[in-house]
Order: structure tokens, then sequence, then C-alpha cells
């Protein structure tokens, strides 16, 4: 889908192997933690610790990212996203497993970031859950414990425009059922952060102890 190939026997979910090599150059876990921001994942320039934005905000989230949402991410998410490529679940649900192999994650239960109904039923599926569908395949626990009320799009808002948005429309699903102790939300882009903190804040007062993210890439 990036380069062209019509090479079967290099074809890996999509892409071929000298691209999947050059996605795979750009991962951050492949490089030097402490450059980047602890709270969002985003690449640190002459900051320590944390990002200049992270430091307006609480510490509620902590974050962590695969990628820069530019170049060959970028463009595979859109291929994904909007083109409909399905093949590239495969790919990102690779790319993440790698990940949190490197890490002590095996006792977080996954919880993908839901969209709303209005979003499934306009586009017909939900690409965050397929993900973690193929996730599921390779071991790792999931947990459907959040839902997404309708509400208006946030392409277009800016940051406080986004926060006081996104506020009141995710919810627990099964109120009064216990819920994982340890929870790894899963999205697909961090752009403000809004989504994740009234994520976090749901499953906090829903009972989560120990509550993590991660996207697929950082804007």
């Amino acid at each position: 889908v990036l380069c062209g190939s019509l090479d079967g026997d290099s074809l890996l979910f999509g892409i071929c192997r000298n691209c999947l090599r050059d996605l795979e150059g750009e991962c951050f876990f492949r490089r030097d933690s402490d450059r980047f921001c602890s709270r969002c994942g985003m690449k640190l320039l002459t900051e320590t610790g944390l990002c200049t934005e992270c430091r307006r905000e609480d510490g509620t989230v902590r974050n962590h990212t695969l990628f820069a949402y530019r170049g060959i991410p970028r463009e595979l998410i859109g291929i994904y996203k909007f083109q409909g490529d399905k093949r590239l679940a495969r790919l990102f649900s690779r790319l993440i497993d790698t990940t949190l192999d490197r890490g002590d994650w095996r006792d977080y239960a996954l919880v993908p970031v839901p969209p709303s109904r209005r979003k499934i039923f306009r586009t017909g599926w939900d690409q965050v859950d397929l993900i973690v569908k193929d996730l599921t395949r390779s071991g790792w626990d999931r947990s459907d414990i959040l839902g997404k009320r309708g509400g208006v799009s946030q392409k277009k808002l800016n940051r406080s425009e986004r926060q006081k948005a996104i506020s009141g429309r995710f919810f627990h699903r099964f109120p009064g059922k216990p819920v994982p102790k340890k929870v790894l939300l899963i999205d697909d882009v961090y752009t403000t952060g809004a989504t994740l903190r009234e994520c976090y804040r749901i499953l906090k007062e829903a009972g989560a102890e120990d509550i993590r993210s991660l996207t697929i890439a950082r804007d």
C-alpha cells in the first residue's frame, strides 16, 4: 500500500519488507526512552521528562506511543482509517504486540477506546476494535468496559473545546460490576489527550487502580 510493490513473497500485512523495515526504524521504542515525554510519548526537544504541553496539564495520563504522526506512520493510519484497508489492523497489532512484549504488560487488560454508535453506523466498522481483536489472538486479555455516547466531531476543535466536548461522553458499560485493576487503553492517535483523560477518569471512578494507555501515533 506504500511503494506499490507487487512482490507477493515480500508482502507482509499489506506492506513489503523494505517498507516494514523503514517503518520499524521510526518506532520510538527502539530509541532512547529518556528523549520522549513520560506522559504523552512526544519526542522531546530541549525539555527533560515532560514536553511543554504536558507541563500545563494534570498528571492523569501515562501514555506510550509508537510513532510521531507524520511520514510513513501517518500515511498508513490514513490508508487504514479512511480507505478501509483492514489488512493493516494485523500490522498495527503486530507492532503493538512486539512493543508490549518488551515490557511487563501481560497482567494488564487491553481496553479499546470506543467510537460512538453513530460513527460505527457511518463507517461500518471500528478501527481500534479490529486491532485489539487481533491482539487477543496473541493471548492478550481484553475488557470492553467503556462505551461512548454521540456528540460533535473533535477534528476541528482546539484543546479547550475538545476537553469540553468530550466531557460526559464516555461511560462504564457495566456499572456495579468489578473492573480490571490494571488497564491498558488502546487508541490510534493522541492529539490533545482529551479523550484519554476522560477515559482515565471513568476507569478510575469504576475502580481501576493502574491505568496506562498506548497509541499508535502522537500528533
